[in-house]
């Protein structure tokens, strides 16, 4: 009798783990098990993406639109609130005054709802490139689809994204097939 006892603990302790066994391969094919991919959303359109219409005066009074859009053109986005985004301007200031074309091919955005708050930075900023302050979800972020600061974008005349990221050397970055041609 022990032996029948023995018996059916071994066949049921089997059937356990086989049906854990099947149990997790099963959730495994239909992805409920393990490492899921974060699907995170882009902080700024992407390459090959266009910018949506938009029209915005700069602090100096020249309008901007999608229309006048240069042959390339840098645009950055920057928040006061955002500590990483103030960190990041005397960078991109450096690098916007090397930029071809100048004020007219530079567009830096403040997003913030208290001018005052904007103004340190607009005297930054003012130098080297057109400088529109708007409050958050403005014309301008609507238009590039922004989530987040700081974020930069290199674009041609038609408003295509040739390049963006949250880092200026993500957008100026040479693939190394290039360097060696």
């Amino acid at each position: 009798m022990q032996y029948v006892a023995a018996l059916i603990g071994m066949m049921w302790v089997a059937h356990l783990g086989v049906t854990l066994a099947l149990v997790r391969r099963v959730r495994r094919l239909t992805g409920l098990i393990g490492p899921r991919p974060v699907l995170q959303r882009p902080m700024i359109l992407e390459e090959d993406e266009t910018v949506g219409p938009f029209h915005a005066v700069t602090t100096a009074g020249r309008t901007v639109s999608r229309e006048l859009l240069p042959e390339v053109g840098l645009t950055a986005f920057f928040s006061p609130i955002c500590p990483e985004a103030v960190e990041r301007i005397p960078g991109f200031v450096a690098t916007a005054g090397r930029f071809p074309g100048g004020t007219d091919a530079v567009l830096a955005v403040i997003v913030s709802e208290e001018p005052d708050a904007a103004e340190p930075y607009v005297r930054m900023l003012e130098p080297v490139a057109g400088v529109v302050v708007e409050p958050e979800r403005g014309e301008l972020s609507r238009a590039f689809k922004t989530r987040g600061f700081p974020v930069f974008a290199l674009l041609d005349a038609t408003g295509r994204i040739m390049a963006s990221g949250e880092r200026l050397d993500q957008i100026f970055e040479i693939p190394e097939e290039s360097r060696t041609r």
